[in-house]
């Protein structure tokens, strides 16, 4: 996954020096103003599409740290990772005295498996003389979070206009739901394997993934195996376009990439997280292959390698 780093350039929608609030007219402020809540709604409601449109006439209007920041949020809430992380690398660059650039910015970069990029971003951001309480909370809070081996989004972190989380429905949901491991989405769209230590008894159980979108599931198949159970979700979920199965298994010193959903008590949507390393050679039996991939303690997840 390559590096981005945050660089303060023009904004590709308007020009800084001229688009300013004092050089603004009053009703066209108060139009960007309900533009903003419209798309949040939009956003709100997983309406990517109007969301985008909202935001990016928003941007006609001003060029502003908060509406930067919701479109990267956007773009994550429509699954395109590359696209909001670039163009967050602006929104943090261009807007040094708005913290909530450049926390999304290293949020992301560490979800994205780059932590120390993010832990050097998040030093400069609050080594500057413009960062001062009460702004610097919501890095201090962020520091902590990417700090920890279980990074969470809540309280004043799911606070507009950053938020650090995808919106996600709960209809239906119990509210006794937490999230407690991953699975993975199979390249219909239509089943997912999860771990069987992860399955209730009465192979029913809910799904979510990284755009907030939730399913039910029940169990179709258990692999005694190999640990895991096949499971026919309710309704299919999206699948990446250039989804691929390798020839072969990947020799040893190949990059791996090891992807969780962090558990948590309850059931919020969340954006997962990315683990990098490589891998090793196959154990002594052959039966298994060893990972040189950092991972919390007992942590229940899909190993992916190219």
């Amino acid at each position: 996954m390559g590096q981005v780093q945050a660089q303060a350039f023009a904004s590709q929608v308007g020009n800084p020096a001229a688009l300013t609030a004092k050089t603004v007219a009053p009703e066209r402020l108060q139009e960007r103003a309900n533009l903003l809540a419209s798309g949040e709604q939009a956003l709100a409601r997983r309406d990517v599409e109007a969301a985008l449109q909202a935001f990016e006439t928003a941007a006609l209007i001003l060029h502003a740290a908060d509406t930067e920041i919701a479109l990267v949020r956007a773009y994550m809430q429509g699954g395109q990772y590359r696209r909001a992380l670039a163009f967050g690398a602006h929104a943090a660059g261009a807007h040094l005295d708005v913290v909530g650039g450049s926390a999304l910015y290293a949020w992301l970069l560490h979800v994205g498996g780059q932590p120390a990029i993010a832990k050097r971003l998040l030093e400069e951001a609050l080594a500057r003389p413009a960062n001062h309480e009460p702004t610097d909370k919501v890095l201090i809070r962020v520091q902590e979070q990417l700090g920890s081996a279980t990074p969470t989004a809540s309280g004043a972190l799911l606070s507009l206009p950053t938020r650090l989380a995808p919106y996600g429905g709960s209809e239906g949901l119990p509210r006794t739901a937490r999230v407690v491991g991953s699975g993975v989405l199979l390249r219909s769209g239509q089943e997912a394997l999860v771990p069987l230590a992860l399955v209730p008894r009465t192979g029913l159980l809910w799904l979510r993934n990284g755009m907030g979108q939730l399913v039910t599931a029940r169990v179709t198949q258990r692999l005694l195996a190999v640990g895991v159970a096949r499971v026919l979700l309710s309704n299919a979920l999206p699948v990446a376009q250039d989804l691929w199965i390798a020839e072969r298994d990947a020799f040893p010193g190949s990059v791996g990439y090891a992807v969780e959903f962090v558990a948590t008590s309850d059931a919020a949507p969340a954006w997962p997280l990315i683990r990098t390393g490589f891998l090793g050679n196959a154990s002594n039996d052959g039966s298994q292959r060893l990972l040189g991939i950092d991972m919390p303690h007992e942590a229940s997840v899909v190993f992916h390698a190219v």
